[in-house]
């Protein structure tokens, strides 16, 4: 999902905006989503860093736990080179 995340708002109609801010390799990004909540709840932005693991060799899967931060967390992430 994340390779195309950037996609999202073109099939999803409440996502405002989508971005692939960064990938460091195949196996990690970090998007950037913002979307549409009805009145009176409020417009909400989050960072995610997804990183998948490859476990093809033990058991033939890819698991992905998905890291979310709120802009200003994700501000506050240091900054890694590829």
């Amino acid at each position: 999902m994340s390779r195309e995340f950037d996609l999202t708002h073109l099939w999803n109609r409440y996502v405002l905006e989508s971005l692939i801010l960064a990938e460091p390799s195949i196996f990690q990004s970090t998007l950037y989503a913002a979307s549409w909540l009805p009145f009176p709840f409020p417009h909400i932005d989050v960072v995610v860093e997804a990183r998948g693991i490859d476990l093809a060799d033990v058991c033939l899967c890819c698991i992905n736990p998905p890291t979310i931060h709120t802009p200003h967390e994700a501000m506050m992430l240091p900054v890694r080179s590829a």
